[in-house]
């Protein structure tokens, strides 16, 4: 396997063509990829970042891919654009990333994929890299076209917006949706409380901030490696955002009852209902995949559910 930055690089790859193949769910598979590629903590930080940025800035790389390729992206073989993707998010969102390594190394992932196409690659970050602060505009005679282009969102779906909202809320809400939330976490009550979880993780180093509008909810700070903290392992909280974490509160589930999830994967809301119950009465998590039921059973024994 590769090591280092290439590594990181070589298994943003991999899962760029896992979710553009099969669908894959990204977090998980980025999980899988750290393990494959033997990433450390450092190096799976980059993966996830190459990847995030990617998925959430396509139809702008690739807006950008088609100024200066010979050939338009959407002709380009997957593989290769997926390359030359990870290539732009590179030059346009990681400053700390100097420009001969972002285009060496695309070139060297080309040549290592089989492709003959190692110039072009070469040539597109490269002219890319050159015009960084100039770059060509975004023609914005369609509003829904520049919009969708410029925050790579479907352009049925900025029409509807733009019907809903109007252009100032739609762009707000474009713009929104592209940017990392933060990380935040549910107490687990079975367990803990949010004041002792408080105190264990800022033992550890890490940032806590009580969630703004969800109580019971923590937003956290230079983790690193999450899953690798004892609070995580003993099952102390889990990941899910504040919006998610309100579902069980919505339906006021209480002790007691019993709770259908029909599409529960990878499990957030199930927990959080069997919080809500106190671990008196039972919870119904159903999924199309098995293997992301797996996860949810190794979910609810991490967190001390009854399975």
């Amino acid at each position: 396997m590769a090591n280092g930055t290439a590594g990181a690089r070589e298994a943003a790859l991999y899962v760029l063509a896992r979710c553009r193949r099969f669908d894959a769910w990204s977090q998980q598979t980025i999980q899988t990829a750290a393990e494959k590629f033997s990433l450390d903590e450092r190096d799976t930080a980059l993966c996830t970042k190459l990847c995030l940025d990617v998925l959430q800035n396509a139809a702008l790389c690739d807006y950008y891919i088609g100024c200066y390729s010979s050939v338009p992206a959407a002709k380009l073989e997957p593989n290769l654009l997926d390359i030359l993707r990870l290539g732009v998010c590179q030059l346009l969102f990681m400053d700390k990333i100097p420009v001969s390594a972002a285009v060496n190394e695309a070139v060297e992932q080309t040549k290592r994929s089989g492709s003959r196409a190692a110039g072009l690659v070469n040539a597109v970050l490269r002219k890319l890299s050159q015009n960084k602060n100039a770059l060509p505009p975004i023609p914005d005679r369609d509003e829904a076209k520049f919009l969708s282009i410029r925050y790579s969102h479907p352009k049925w779906l900025v029409k509807r917006l733009l019907e809903l909202l109007g252009r100032e809320e739609t762009e707000a809400f474009l713009a929104a949706d592209n940017t990392a939330a933060p990380l935040t976490v549910q107490v687990n009550p079975l367990k803990t409380t949010p004041e002792a979880l408080t105190a264990e993780l800022e033992a550890l180093g890490v940032r806590v901030t009580p969630h703004a509008w969800v109580p019971g909810c923590l937003e956290l700070s230079g983790t690193g490696d999450l899953t690798a903290l004892e609070p995580f392992r003993a099952g102390h909280f889990l990941v899910q955002d504040g919006a998610a974490a309100l579902a069980a509160r919505a339906a006021a589930v209480m002790p007691g009852q019993r709770v259908l999830d029909v599409c529960a994967a990878p499990g957030g809301k199930s927990f959080g209902a069997a919080f809500a119950i106190e671990d008196q009465g039972e919870i119904l998590a159903c999924d199309l995949h098995e293997n992301k039921l797996k996860r949810i059973r190794e979910g609810a024994q991490r967190l001390g559910q009854s399975v």
